[in-house]
């Protein structure tokens, strides 16, 4: 792990994030109102290597089931994710969604199944990252993990997510006087998102990267589904048995309402989607 110096750069503020996609020449499917990059996992790295050598700022975005749902009942987070440079699919559930509307994901990407790829792509890059999410322990551990799997990784500084998001004041010094290129913000949706939404402009840092739970999988506080569970889109069983209390309103709910969204979208547009390739 380098050492906490700045490092000044310059970046680009776009004039919209459809100035981006189209420079970027992302593919967007349009999900129940929001945007889901349809690309594989090649492509996103690809993108952030374009994004990290342009100096572009903005953030980027995870899109699953819960966040769609989400989504539609917080008008601010749907504007938000629909403002990301670019999303990608994190959940089968949408990849599949996608599908019964007859629109076509390549695949379904987390953070943590790409996070050795991206990480030898921003060794080679030079890119700077910061870690902010999860306790001191978990984030720390994090650090930990990721220093010893890539030396060459410049983690440039990292700090726990339980602070008032009214004020964080040092969080932002703490950023600011070391100028990351990525910031990974690890803190759960809708707060992690929240946090950048408020804060990113105040920031010296050019890329802001919704992670979700990946700290705790790198950390090794939470285990990860078996991959055939995975590509069976059964991860959510998964998960539901490891944390039922926390979770059982987002996958016993959250699943069907996501479901019988989709389903009449589908009728009202007269069923497009090819039943056949749903399974």
């Amino acid at each position: 792990m380098t050492s906490l110096s700045s490092q000044s750069h310059a970046v680009q503020i776009p004039s919209s994030p459809e100035a981006v996609s189209a420079r970027l020449s992302v593919p967007v499917v349009d999900v129940l109102g929001v945007k889901v990059g349809a690309l594989d996992r090649q492509a996103l790295i690809e993108t952030v290597r374009r994004l990290v050598r342009q100096r572009i700022r903005g953030w980027i975005s995870y899109v699953n089931i819960d966040a769609v749902n989400q989504a539609i009942a917080a008008p601010w987070l749907r504007e938000f994710i629909n403002a990301s440079l670019f999303t990608y699919c994190d959940g089968m559930g949408v990849l599949l969604g996608a599908r019964m509307l007859g629109e076509r994901i390549p695949e379904r990407i987390t953070l943590a199944d790409c996070m050795d790829e991206l990480c030898r792509m921003l060794e080679k890059e030079n890119a700077r990252v910061f870690l902010l999410g999860g306790s001191d322990e978990t984030v720390a551990k994090a650090v930990d993990a990721l220093g010893r799997r890539f030396p060459g990784l410049s983690i440039c500084g990292y700090s726990h997510g339980f602070f008032d998001l009214s004020n964080g004041i040092d969080i932002q010094r703490k950023i600011n006087a070391v100028k990351p290129d990525i910031v990974f913000v690890g803190m759960g949706m809708p707060r992690q998102e929240a946090w950048i939404r408020k804060n990113w402009k105040n920031l010296d840092a050019t890329l802001f990267w919704s992670a979700g739970a990946l700290f705790e999988f790198l950390a090794g506080s939470r285990k990860r589904c078996p991959q055939w569970m995975a590509k069976s889109g059964f991860e959510w069983l998964y998960r539901l048995a490891q944390e039922p209390r926390r979770l059982w309103r987002r996958y016993i709910v959250g699943n069907p309402q996501f479901l019988l969204r989709i389903l009449k979208l589908r009728l009202e547009q007269g069923g497009p989607g090819d039943p056949s390739n749903v399974s």
